[in-house]
């Protein structure tokens, strides 16, 4: 398996899937989500969802990471940015960010997760994964 898969595959496991959950019960929304990780000019993507709830309406949104490798070995930082559709019941809110970092091997339990930040009214994307 390549490292762009095992990344994503933590990222979404470990940090957007808890968010994004806490999320879709917030909004009563079920949320899918189109997830694309980029680490040297490689390109992986994933397509996941909240647990569908049939009472919630459906929210589509995508989400863009950049994944680099650190002095550290087996360390690779990342940038990571969710972008929801305009959505007048959401009251502006536009999507999510966070960073951190994701050590693989024998350290693979010391992750770096400083938090994540709901955007509002940042319908583009920021300067870490505009160019993708």
């Amino acid at each position: 398996m390549k490292v762009q898969e095992i990344l994503i595959d933590i990222i979404v496991a470990d940090f957007l899937q808890p968010t994004i959950d806490r999320l879709s019960e917030q909004l009563r929304r079920n949320i899918w989500l189109r997830v694309t990780l980029m680490l040297d000019k490689e390109k992986v993507d994933r397509l996941i969802s909240t647990t569908e709830n049939k009472d919630f309406i459906e929210i589509h949104g995508d989400v863009r990471i950049v994944a680099s490798d650190t002095a550290i070995e087996d360390r690779y930082k990342y940038s990571l940015q969710c972008v929801f559709p305009v959505d007048p019941e959401l009251c502006g809110l536009s999507g999510i960010r966070m960073k951190g970092a994701v050590i693989l091997g024998e350290k693979a339990a010391k992750h770096d997760y400083p938090g994540f930040m709901y955007t509002y009214n940042e319908w583009d994307w920021g300067k870490v994964v505009r160019d993708f």
